[in-house]
């Protein structure tokens, strides 16, 4: 499975990540009456995090995973650009080939033609660029989109086009991922709607979401409302991969935590006094748009509000 993977590779999940995948890749069962027993629950997913929660280090194992349970699997990553989409699949080419299981796959780097394929099984992972071209005549096995927040609608438009079709016939997942957006975000803003009504809704195929943020209030005060020194500890307080066993240190440099969490406290204070933008590290280690700092004038954001006044 997908945590031996990433054991395998000398990085166990943390607990997030652990459920995260857990869900994401459930198979239905004839005895929960699902009505395609050891197909995939859910052919679409997305999961919110606040950043340097790990995101990013879940991927190598499930690429690893998919690769040895479809044989000749076809895998595909995209992120804003065609060049953000092949950092990232450097990201993982790296991650591969620093761990045991680099003996598993050949890495191939030439520019416009990136490719990690497995040996045994012939399955492969391909960059490809954020648009209705990109997965063209693909019949993809696992879609992975980096970075939601940075899509237009027009964008969404163009990659869904190029998997959702194929998904038909085949027993394929659209996995995608983000830190907190903002306005302009318009296919995070989507999934985010969508998901959590859902959830809420208690849906359990075809649609998985999971969301990792501050919540409304944070000791009764909303989070508008929260001096900087409360906002930054609720950071802290809330971040999955902050350890907060009592009495441990966490990790340290050069030496890992003992419990496997990865993020040092003081690595988000040093955020806040260089982001010096409230903002944008709520939204960055807070998991929260920067509307969520501003209050609600009946049902217009006031930020929308102002956005709109003509300075004549």
């Amino acid at each position: 499975n997908v945590a031996a993977a990433s054991a395998a590779m000398g990085r166990p999940f943390m607990p997030h990540q652990a459920a995260i995948w857990d869900v994401f890749l459930e198979v239905q069962s004839e005895e929960a009456g699902d009505p395609e027993p050891g197909e995939w629950a859910y052919d679409d997913g997305t999961a919110l995090l606040e950043r340097r929660a790990g995101k990013t280090a879940g991927i190598a194992p499930l690429v690893t995973h998919r690769a040895r349970l479809v044989d000749r699997a076809q895998m595909f990553q995209t992120a804003q650009t065609r060049d953000k989409a092949r950092r990232r699949w450097l990201d993982i080419a790296e991650d591969l080939l620093g761990s045991p299981l680099r003996n598993d796959i050949r890495v191939k780097r030439s520019i416009g033609h990136e490719e990690i394929r497995w040996l045994a099984g012939n399955a492969v992972l391909l960059p490809f660029a954020p648009n209705e071209d990109g997965l063209h005549s693909e019949t993809p096995d696992l879609v992975l989109v980096d970075e939601l927040w940075a899509f237009d609608a027009e964008q969404a438009r163009g990659i869904k086009a190029g998997y959702v079709p194929a998904f038909a016939t085949s027993s394929g997942q659209a996995f995608k991922m983000s830190t907190a957006g903002t306005d302009s975000s318009t296919w995070l803003n989507g999934e985010r709607a969508t998901g959590r009504a859902a959830v809420e809704a208690g849906v359990r195929l075809g649609k998985f979401y999971d969301e990792h943020s501050l919540p409304d209030r944070i000791g009764g005060v909303r989070l508008k409302d929260l001096g900087d020194e409360l906002l930054i500890q609720a950071c802290i307080d809330h971040h999955p991969a902050v350890c907060h066993t009592p009495g441990c240190p966490g990790p340290r440099a050069k030496r890992p935590c003992p419990h496997g969490f990865t993020v040092r406290p003081a690595a988000i204070r040093s955020a806040w006094s260089a982001m010096d933008d409230r903002a944008e590290f709520i939204r960055a280690y807070g998991n929260r748009s920067s509307n969520d700092l501003t209050a609600l004038w009946t049902a217009i954001v006031e930020a929308t509000w102002h956005a709109q006044t003509d300075p004549k």
